[in-house]
């Protein structure tokens, strides 16, 4: 080991050596991983956090108590993130409860996702997954969220994504 180098761990040796089902048997294996896998989910550390976050949303439960605490750094990372990083964390977002300023300043985000056309369609999806799951608890986003379904948006997406879009955006008309 090079001087000043901290030894490897197992959940770090896992994120970086095995494939899904590999990871998801060590987090079974491993339960008191759990709170190390979400600090690395939010530790800004590139290709490992992406990972840790893609890991986290197939353990984790729905309004999971152990993330609650972590929402606010989940969502000051999101918009630098880079776009894998970006749709996980969404993932993980989507399944907890948010207080109604996450959910504003969540909303925000998503949008500016939203309308980067250039970006991957799962990223920009999972952006609107989100925008539509907050204008069912807040109806006066409902309308917003509708307009920017407008064919600029749209157009860019594959037909079956741009089906999905026209499904959920459903929910809210």
């Amino acid at each position: 080991m090079k001087k000043g180098k901290q030894p490897e761990s197992g959940l770090r040796h896992i994120l970086t050596h095995a494939h899904k089902d590999g990871m998801i048997a060590f987090m079974h294996d491993h339960p008191d991983t759990f709170g190390e896998l979400v600090d690395l989910a939010v530790a800004d550390e590139g290709k490992l956090s992406w990972r840790a976050v893609w890991l986290l949303w197939s353990c984790m439960e729905a309004n999971d108590p152990r993330i609650r605490p972590f929402i606010p750094r989940f969502l000051e990372l999101l918009p630098g993130g880079n776009e894998s990083y970006q749709r996980d964390a969404l993932m993980v977002l989507q399944r907890m409860e948010r207080t109604e300023e996450q959910d504003g300043i969540l909303y925000d985000i998503c949008t500016r996702i939203w309308v980067k056309v250039n970006s991957i369609p799962s990223v920009r999806y999972n952006a609107l997954r989100c925008m539509v799951s907050i204008a069912r608890t807040f109806p006066e986003l409902a309308a917003e969220t509708i307009s920017l379904a407008e064919p600029k948006y749209v157009n860019t997406l594959s037909p079956g994504v741009r089906h999905s879009v026209a499904r959920i955006l459903k929910e809210i008309s």
